[in-house]
């Protein structure tokens, strides 16, 4: 039996990631640790497979989907522009034509999202846009990407106006892909 270990949310820095996991193997030292960090396609699947040694998850699906099922063992301190201690931001991004439009402007705009189970990228927006809201609608039009990094590329390639990305997937964005 091989134990699984991811770090999924960040996959930016898989370099970074890997050399971080050799670290931790190390120090654990079980006879079943994973020798290389596992790439997902199923993250809930994965996240509750009984082999599963480590992973990371955005914190929506921690105290939704996954409550009660997993054991939360640390958080990281992330030092990105927006974090502090143990806590993000999420950072509103737009195309540089839009730079200055106040969020009242984007009413009936298309809007990108990575998934209804992401606090950073759907239910903060959400919460957002809420009290500026017409009988329960603001945007005209949604576009569902699957992670903040594709949310950033169909901005670019202006497809949708609006996206509401975490700071540390933003910083990494502008570090490896500016």
């Amino acid at each position: 039996m091989t134990l699984l270990a991811s770090l999924p949310m960040y996959a930016t820095g898989s370099a970074a990631n890997a050399e971080l996991w050799q670290c931790v193997a190390d120090q654990l030292n079980i006879a079943s640790m994973p020798a290389a960090l596992a790439q997902p396609a199923d993250l809930l699947a994965h996240w509750l497979d009984p082999e599963l040694l480590l992973s990371q998850t955005c914190g929506y699906p921690l105290t939704h989907a996954l409550a009660g099922r997993v054991q939360l063992v640390g958080a990281f301190r992330y030092s990105a522009p927006g974090c502090d201690g143990l806590r993000y931001r999420s950072q509103l991004v737009c195309r540089s034509a839009d730079a200055g439009l106040p969020l009242a402007g984007f009413r009936g705009r298309t809007v990108a999202y990575n998934s209804e189970d992401s606090q950073s990228g759907y239910n903060s927006l959400r919460a957002l846009v809420a009290p500026l809201a017409r009988n329960g609608t603001f945007f005209g039009h949604a576009v569902v990407t699957g992670s903040h990094r594709a949310s950033v590329e169909t901005l670019r390639s202006g497809q949708v106006d609006l996206a509401a990305i975490d700071c540390v997937t933003l910083a990494l964005l502008r570090r490896d892909h500016p």
